[in-house]
């Protein structure tokens, strides 16, 4: 395809929709409840899906589908083992309610999402750069604001000293913006228009700096080791046959001995700033009362919600991985693992694509995102993203707004 067939792209309403709900989601505290605008919209969304037909093999194909109905599945049979043979030894039926409300609105989203793009109904490269642009001039636009003051229409703009705008976690916050960084290298490979490449640029740098200001360590963390699988996938891919295979046995040669020689030095720095960093200790309490707690039934684990006891009230573990094994057992952590690593895979000769995965993927390691729509809106963009739909985007489009218009590939 050459330069003179592409046309712009003209976003159609669902896809409008997709991207003014992601611009909302971050922001918490403009829900209403557990309920905002956002996960309203993708609620409808659902339900608009439901009245279309539905691929029968959705099941097979829909790996985020499959993966929330299996999770769920075994959590309920992990609760009713913690119900009826242990006695409901932890946690709470609100608790569990709570959490499984949750992720039925997140095993929705996928669905639907999922469902769009099988269909061609969504183009995803459009999309992302879409939600690049538009969630970066709005984080930009408010941390603008919060230079001057702490709150706006009476909500915060900081937690504390940090920029935390419209949240109730400065988390919700950090480790939505760690991925925009990498989405926009995307967007600047792909975009032809130089102004719109050193627009990109500029707003990258703008994200990584807004994602340190919010005072997150799994944040930076994040963007660094983003870099740093940016840059290697980068070269590995420039190198082709032998220069490639030299390429590998280097690094490997460089990590091995490199770790080997500096251990004790990586374990003592490692040991010494999760310590530094973990205040009060508690996120070792939660991670050590969380897999003892587990092991009480660690094949189907206790169900949702939250199951250790501290401070006369049940928390939640904060660990993405330790919570899937006390919501569904090893099989939770097989399945969460599992989707991250065929993330990643799939997208090993993308390195944008594959920084931005590992961003959320080291994010779950050091936090929870398993209720957090936003990243998993994240998850299926990234995981489903198509070299060919770049071809036909040259400029920023122009929306039109048609209401469920066939946009692209129809």
């Amino acid at each position: 395809m050459n330069n003179k067939s592409i046309k712009k792209y003209r976003l159609n309403s669902i896809e409008l929709l997709i991207i003014c709900s992601t611009i909302i989601l971050p922001y918490t505290l403009l829900r209403f409840g557990i309920m905002g605008f956002g996960e309203l919209f993708f609620l409808l969304l659902f339900l608009y899906i439901l009245l279309k037909p539905i691929n029968k093999k959705w099941l097979y194909l829909y790996h985020f589908s499959r993966f929330w109905v299996i999770y769920l599945f075994v959590s309920i049979i992990g609760f009713s083992y913690n119900f009826i043979v242990l006695n409901h030894a932890t946690g709470t039926i609100k608790g569990m309610l709570f959490d499984f409300g949750a992720f039925m609105l997140v095993l929705m989203t996928c669905f639907s999402l999922e469902s769009l793009i099988n269909k061609k109904r969504i183009s995803i490269y459009a999309l992302l750069r879409a939600i690049f642009l538009m969630n970066s001039v709005t984080m930009t636009i408010l941390y603008i604001i919060s230079l001057f003051t702490d709150n706006i229409f009476g909500l915060p703009l900081k937690y504390y000293h940090y920029f935390a705008p419209l949240a109730d976690n400065l988390h919700q916050i950090s480790m939505f913006l760690v991925p925009l960084p990498f989405i926009g290298l995307k967007v600047v490979a792909v975009e032809k228009s130089k102004c719109l490449r050193i627009l990109a640029f500029i707003l990258i740098l703008i994200d990584a700096y807004l994602a340190i200001r919010t005072g997150s360590t799994k944040a930076y963390l994040s963007l660094y080791l983003g870099t740093f699988f940016f840059m290697i996938l980068f070269l590995y891919n420039k190198f082709q046959g032998r220069e490639r295979i030299l390429f590998i046995m280097l690094f490997l040669i460089v990590i091995i001995s490199g770790s080997g020689y500096f251990f004790e030095n990586i374990y003592s720095y490692t040991t010494e700033f999760f310590l530094g960093h973990d205040i009060g200790s508690g996120r070792k309490i939660l991670y050590t009362d969380g897999l003892e707690i587990g092991f009480t039934s660690p094949l189907i684990g206790l169900g949702t919600g939250p199951h250790i006891w501290l401070d006369g009230k049940f928390w939640d573990v904060h660990q993405s991985f330790v919570a899937a094994f006390l919501h569904a057992g090893v099989i939770g952590v097989l399945l969460l693992s599992s989707l991250f690593y065929k993330s990643l895979k799939r997208n090993l000769k993308e390195p944008a694509i594959f920084a931005a995965i590992s961003t959320i993927f080291l994010y779950a390691l050091g936090g929870d995102i398993l209720r957090r729509l936003p990243m998993w809106v994240f998850m299926v963009l990234l995981f489903y993203y198509n070299k060919k739909d770049e071809l036909i985007f040259r400029t920023f489009p122009q929306p039109k707004f048609r209401f469920m218009s066939r946009g692209y590939g129809r």
